[in-house]
């Protein structure tokens, strides 16, 4: 089923192009983050291109994701793969469980409004995060696509679909949170991008952000100010791009999850090739230490690797589409974490 929806989206795609006017290639990277849910609030360094508005022109992009996180401690995952009919999650059974455990299980839609304007040798921007919790839908396609390429799935199918709830436990500290039908703001992110000069036909690029509290009284924003920095490089060969971003961050202590500052690096690499004139393919893959490290659950893991693949499609000269699958590979014990974005980006004449 899963390889049917992603060759229709590319059948749609590729009529769309046939329709486009003044297409301009697009071959930068997908602009997706970790939208899983125990990292919904921390800042992330969302790979972007080389690509810098004129200065007093304007952009917006509006991305929708919808990422579906089920992750379980190892004790916990065991039980669950030999029970053989749907239950609920209780937190008092959780208490149960001997040692460190955790429970991450629950869908989040995040709507990201930015707005990006040209300045004197670079752009400036500010995105707006919304966040939803009021629809359960893609349980049954997250399960769906690990069943399709055989990934594992920690026994969710033995847990009903419609529970939000994390649960975490690390010696004699215990965190629990659960939510339904919840719509609220994050963190806004404030940034900024300047170009560089050119090294070795390579086109280079730095971006700074700061993310602000504006979240803080849910599990949407970690309560205090994060602040990151990203180097951009690229080099465009005849038909494809090949792209790079390398990136360090600095995440003030979490107060919802009660987890203490931390220093994160990140690397995203990737590649995109022109399929049409106005359509290009990309897949890239993003390594980065994982905030959650060194706190007793070895599941969670010391580094995160998440793996997008989509599409890009230049509509006409000021509107461009992007779709991504995303992936979120060898972390979380390859749980069932799988997002979907679809975004657009228009850009003022």
């Amino acid at each position: 089923m899963i390889r049917n929806v992603l060759f229709a989206l590319l059948l749609t795609l590729e009529a769309m192009a046939a329709l486009g006017q003044t297409p301009t290639p697009i071959l930068g990277p997908l602009p997706v983050r970790d939208e899983f849910l125990l990292s919904a609030g921390y800042l992330a360094l969302t790979p972007t291109g080389n690509d810098i508005l004129p200065r007093d022109r304007w952009a917006l992009d509006v991305r929708v994701a919808s990422s579906n996180t089920f992750a379980v401690s190892s004790e916990i995952s065991e039980v669950l793969v030999r029970q053989k009919q749907p239950s609920s999650w209780r937190t008092d059974s959780l208490r149960q469980y001997p040692g460190n455990v955790f429970v991450v299980d629950g869908e989040v839609q995040r709507t990201t409004v930015e707005i990006r304007r040209g300045v004197e040798g670079g752009e400036v921007f500010v995105a707006i995060p919304i966040f939803s919790t009021t629809t359960d839908g893609s349980g049954k396609l997250i399960e769906g696509f690990h069943s399709e390429f055989g990934l594992g799935s920690d026994g969710r199918s033995a847990i009903a679909h419609d529970h939000k709830l994390v649960y975490l436990r690390n010696g004699q500290r215990e965190v629990v949170r659960t939510w339904r039908d919840q719509i609220g703001l994050g963190d806004v992110t404030l940034g900024a991008k300047y170009a560089l000069p050119p090294f070795a036909s390579t086109a280079l690029a730095i971006e700074v952000l700061a993310e602000l509290p504006t979240g803080e009284r849910s599990l949407f924003g970690s309560g205090s100010i994060d602040a990151g920095t990203i180097l951009v490089a690229s080099r465009q060969l005849e038909h494809s791009s090949i792209f790079a971003n390398v990136g360090v961050a600095r995440l003030g202590r979490n107060a919802n999850l009660d987890i203490p500052d931390r220093s994160v690096f990140s690397a995203t690499v990737g590649y995109g090739r022109m399929m049409t004139a106005a359509t290009s393919a990309t897949i890239q893959i993003t390594g980065a230490n994982s905030p959650f490290r060194g706190l007793s659950w070895p599941e969670l893991g010391q580094n995160s690797y998440q793996i997008a693949a989509g599409i890009q499609h230049q509509i006409d000269s000021r509107q461009t589409l992007h779709i991504a699958l995303i992936e979120n590979a060898l972390h979380y014990r390859n749980s069932a974490d799988f997002a979907v974005q679809v975004g657009i980006s228009v850009r003022r004449p």
